[in-house]
């Protein structure tokens, strides 16, 4: 496992500086549209060649799975989950709120994770019983007990998706029952301050396992809870996800269950 942490922490780390290299650089040529709202940037194309490539010299024999090339099928066999550029609607927009997201999973369970933010140079890993860290410091999810003095973070894709049902009932319920709530735009940059005790708890519909995969193990071995809204595993065709330090977790739960969006 070592071996495989620090191999896919220096390509990371690489593929984080190679979007640095087009940050707020961007021409109008260089952006496109996957669907209405969902942004592709030549960053994102570069990034994950570089990666793909990269893990496939290294480990021949583990599948794919990533963003932009799709691959294997996320909860069969040993696998690198990959997101080259999470929070790209950040990135096109000159916002340094992004990072890259690798995790190494075993039939669905992810076993190592690295997520990286190159503008801040923020580096988060952890793997299955070695504990959470974030650049050499080891990191713990925070001891917020009550709702009332959380702050939480979301995302809304799935709004501007016009998919439902979506966040947004969800999110008036919170505001008035949290300390704050906050909409970062990079999923797994989000989980990892959840995993810091930065924020106290998350939840997002119809993410994909790019964008949680690496974080769920940072949270875990950090202290923390990641599962679907009813306190499961996480479905990763709906992309359901719910983290927290766990000790808010049954109080986020019972708020979807009120609105029976679990």
């Amino acid at each position: 496992m070592k071996d495989i942490v620090l191999r896919i922490s220096r390509i990371a780390k690489e593929a984080g500086q190679k979007l640095m290299t087009h940050f707020s650089l961007l021409g109008q040529a260089e952006v496109f549209h996957k669907g209405r709202i969902d942004l592709v940037t030549v960053a994102d194309q570069e990034s994950e060649s570089y990666i793909k490539e990269a893990l496939h010299a290294a480990y021949p024999e583990i599948g794919f799975h990533g963003e932009e090339g799709g691959g294997s099928v996320y909860d069969q066999g040993r696998l690198f989950v990959a997101d080259p550029l999470d929070g790209t609607t950040n990135f096109v927009h000159g916002l340094p709120l992004f990072c890259v997201s690798i995790a190494y999973v075993v039939d669905g369970q992810p076993q190592a994770g690295v997520v990286y933010a190159p503008y801040f140079d923020e580096f988060f890993w952890a793997a299955k019983g070695e504990g959470a860290w974030h650049d050499g410091r080891r990191i713990h999810v925070s001891t917020t007990a009550n709702l009332v003095d959380a702050e939480l973070e979301f995302g809304f894709s799935c709004v501007r998706a016009g998919l439902k049902p979506d966040t947004m009932p969800i999110a008036s319920d919170f505001v008035y029952r949290a300390q704050c709530i906050r909409a970062l735009g990079s999923a797994a940059l989000a989980l990892c301050y959840v995993a810091d005790g930065r924020f106290d708890g998350f939840w997002e519909y119809y993410i994909r396992p790019w964008d949680w995969a690496a974080a769920q193990i940072i949270i875990e071995e950090a202290g923390g809870k990641l599962t679907d809204f009813r306190g499961g595993p996480v479905d990763w065709r709906t992309g359901r996800v719910l983290a927290s330090n766990g000790l808010l977790h049954e109080q986020m739960m019972a708020v979807f269950a009120e609105r029976h969006q679990n």
